[in-house]
């Protein structure tokens, strides 16, 4: 029989904690048969058996990644490369820039020549000799001097250095400086290096232009032509200096 008198709470045992100490609860423990959860700061590892939507490089395309810009792959025809993604200049564009730039030349050189012609004719001197027709007829004509055949030539020679002057100014050292020459500026096109993206060298340039003028040019112009059929719109002269001309 208990000495607690009826209605009164029993005695409670004292107390060993300090004063002030809050009772602290833990979470029950997970069910038997599941993996503990992951370390704190690591993404869960992927499903096994399934493509890695999220770990790049682990065999599995990835699939949480854009492509770059661009696009993941080339436009068709054209090798891949730092130019790939660039648009290349159409047959109009790349005609249109160089009969501009023919112009410009061939009228910087008329107008470099004109002084040259007077001189010429002002200090030519000509003398009486015997001519002959193609059927053995014999007359009596007038033609330039020994001296006055030294002076045209002479004169050629320094004109034809100024022609050079001016085609390099204008057709080829623009090239290498920007990429593009008053007629391609107006077309808005642009030479570039097919392997690098960059500029061309200022050899590589003139290359690119004496090869256009003595070998694609001569053969019915076939080197400017290819263009039309080749994946990558190339000329021969791109060809041989590995060069591409683009859209600006």
């Amino acid at each position: 029989m208990s000495d607690t008198p009826a209605g009164a709470q029993p005695p409670t045992e004292p107390s060993h904690e300090p004063p002030g100490y809050a009772h602290q609860s833990y979470p029950a423990p997970p069910p038997q048969g599941y993996p503990p959860p992951p370390p704190q700061g690591y993404p869960p590892p992927p499903p096994q058996g399934y493509p890695n939507q999220g770990y790049p490089n682990q065999g599995y395309p990835n699939q949480g990644y854009p492509p770059p810009p661009g696009g993941p792959y080339p436009p068709l025809g054209y090798a891949a490369g730092p130019t790939a993604h660039l648009e290349r200049a159409g047959f109009g564009a790349r005609l249109g820039g160089w009969l501009i730039d023919g112009l410009i030349v061939g009228l910087l050189a008329v107008l470099a020549g004109i002084p040259f012609v007077i001189y010429a004719v002002m200090n030519s001197t000509f003398e009486d000799r015997i001519c002959t027709d193609l059927d053995g007829t014999s007359y009596t004509c007038e033609q330039p001097t020994d001296e006055t055949a030294l002076l045209w030539l002479g004169l050629l020679a320094v004109w034809s250095l100024i022609y050079l002057v001016i085609v390099f100014f204008i057709a080829v050292r623009p090239v290498a400086k920007s990429g593009q020459t008053i007629g391609r500026r107006v077309a808005n096109i642009k030479v570039i290096s097919s392997r690098t993206g960059g500029l061309l060298s200022t050899w590589a340039a003139l290359g690119r232009f004496l090869f256009a003028g003595f070998i694609s040019g001569q053969v019915l112009y076939l080197g400017y032509l290819w263009m039309l059929w080749d994946g990558e719109k190339r000329t021969w002269h791109d060809m041989v200096v590995n060069s591409a001309v683009v859209k600006v």
